[in-house]
């Protein structure tokens, strides 16, 4: 459905179906009471475009291949990868039971803190005093922080030496009151989804003869988990050219230190 269409009234999906009473095939539904979604937007989107169980529920390794492919055109390897790995750093070993979206937010696993649109998962005290984390982190976005983000990235297109000052003390994560790191493997994710993002997205010569993001889709679908209207896949996004990228944005980051 097109953004400026009326709210659709109150409905229930199916759990084990891609459809939905009011929309059509891959047409955008934001999830009803009932439904799951995860702190990944590229996983809740393609529920809310019913590419995968519209309620985000059942969820088959296979299945998310699949859509995967589908929805963001990525090779079938990548695909794989992301798939089955997530699946695996999950601790969920049997690629034949479905699982939710909900469990890709169990904190440490796949989800990370250092959102930039989600709050860090709560952390509370055992019974010994120790710091262990909520089970699942939240999925709620800060339309604020998306708001900074736009901003920021306004600034570094404008303005090369903000990066320092963006990384140099007031950084971003302030807004949660104090920076903190993310493990190796975390931090790996992390440039891993940056990259993917960057493959979908980017435009040739938008604006020319510059490549990049045209920014009002990427806020269309961090804020609203949504695809763009009139987008479609213009390249088919590889487990190699992913590689590629992440060492681009590990090496970028580095240079802001």
């Amino acid at each position: 459905l097109p953004a400026d269409h009326p709210p659709l009234p109150p409905h229930a999906h199916a759990d084990n179906s891609k459809k939905c009473p009011f929309a059509a095939k891959h047409e955008f539904c934001p999830p009803q009471e009932g439904d799951v979604r995860s702190p990944c937007p590229a996983l809740n989107t393609m529920a809310n475009h019913g590419y995968i169980n519209r309620s985000g529920k059942n969820l088959t390794a296979a299945a998310l291949t699949s859509a995967l492919q589908k929805c963001y055109n990525l090779s079938l390897p990548l695909a794989i990868v992301l798939s089955y790995g997530g699946f695996i750093l999950l601790h969920r070993y049997n690629f034949l039971r479905g699982i939710d979206l909900m469990e890709v937010g169990k904190h440490g696993f796949v989800e990370h803190d250092a959102s930039l649109v989600h709050r860090d998962t709560i952390l509370g005290d055992d019974e010994q005093g120790e710091k262990k984390p909520v089970y699942y982190a939240p999925v709620e976005i800060v339309p604020e922080w998306v708001d900074a983000l736009m901003e920021d990235a306004r600034k570094l297109r404008e303005d090369k030496d903000y990066a320092f000052e963006l990384t140099g003390g007031a950084g971003r994560k302030g807004k949660d009151g104090k920076v903190e790191g993310i493990d190796a493997l975390h931090a790996e994710i992390a440039r891993g989804e940056m990259a993917i993002v960057l493959g979908m997205w980017e435009v040739e010569d938008y604006p020319a003869p510059i490549k990049g993001v045209p920014a009002e889709w990427f806020r269309e679908w961090i804020t609203y988990e949504r695809l763009p209207g009139g987008w479609r896949p213009m390249r088919t996004q590889g487990l190699l050219d992913t590689m590629k990228r992440s060492r681009e944005v590990k090496k970028g980051m580095e240079r802001f230190r």
